[in-house]
C-alpha cells in the first residue's frame, strides 16, 4: 500500500463529472440556460475517442444574443473546462425552439472563432497567467495527499463551479469587455464580424 492516496484515472473522471451534474447542471438551469438543441450535441455522454464527457449549453438573451458555454471533462487532466462564447442571431429570433435541428458546428470552438471563446478564470483574468495559476481560484481538484484532502479539494471544487454557475452572468459582462459577438444568421452561416 503506497503512502499517498491517488485516486484512479477513471475515478478523477467521475468526480468530476458528478461534481458537475450536481451542482453546475442545476445552476445553469436556473439561470436560464437550456442544454443545446443542436443536432450533434451529445450533452453529457461520454466520447469515448476524446476521452472526455462534453456539455453544451445555450441561452437566448432579450438583446437576440445566442450565449454558448461549453464544458469539457476530460480524462486526462485534472480539471473543469469551461468555454463562453456570444453570437448576436440575424435576424432576430424569439425561442431556442427555432434553433433545434440545426447543426451545431458553426456555433462551436471551430479554427474561425476559437479566438471568440473565453476560458473561465483562465482568459478572463486581467493579471500575468503565473499569478493566475498560483494565487486564483481555478476549476481544479488541485493537490492532496491523503484521502480526506482529496475529500477536501473535490468540495472547493464543487463549491467554485455552483457559485460560479449561480453568478454566470458575471462572466457574460466579462465576455462582452473582451469581445465583440459574432453575427451569424439562425443556420450559422456569418454575416459579419
Amino acid at each position: 500500500m503506497g503512502l499517498f492516496f491517488k485516486p484512479s484515472k477513471k475515478q478523477l473522471l467521475i468526480d468530476r463529472n458528478e461534481i458537475f451534474k450536481e451542482v453546475g447542471v442545476p445552476s445553469l438551469l436556473k439561470n436560464g440556460f437550456e442544454m443545446s438543441l443542436f443536432d450533434n450535441d451529445c450533452n453529457g455522454k461520454f466520447d469515448s475517442a476524446h476521452q472526455e464527457f462534453t456539455y453544451n449549453f445555450c441561452r437566448l438573451s432579450r438583446k437576440g444574443y445566442l450565449e454558448m458555454l461549453y464544458v469539457t471533462i476530460n480524462s486526462n487532466e485534472n480539471s473543469i473546462r469551461f468555454y463562453m462564447c456570444i453570437f448576436k442571431i440575424v435576424p432576430k429570433i424569439d425561442s431556442l425552439i427555432s434553433m433545434k435541428g440545426t447543426d451545431g458546428m458553426p456555433f462551436y470552438m471551430t479554427v474561425s472563432n476559437k479566438n471568440k471563446y473565453m476560458e473561465l478564470r483562465y482568459d478572463d483574468y486581467g493579471s500575468s497567467p503565473l499569478f493566475n495559476t498560483l494565487f486564483l481560484p481555478a476549476y481544479t481538484i488541485g493537490y492532496y495527499f491523503t484521502k480526506s484532502g482529496y475529500q477536501s479539494r473535490l468540495q472547493k471544487l464543487k463549491y467554485l463551479v455552483e457559485s460560479d454557475m449561480t453568478n454566470i452572468d458575471s462572466f457574460v459582462k466579462k465576455w462582452h469587455k473582451l469581445h465583440q459577438p459574432i453575427l451569424k444568421d439562425p443556420d450559422g452561416n456569418n454575416i459579419g464580424m
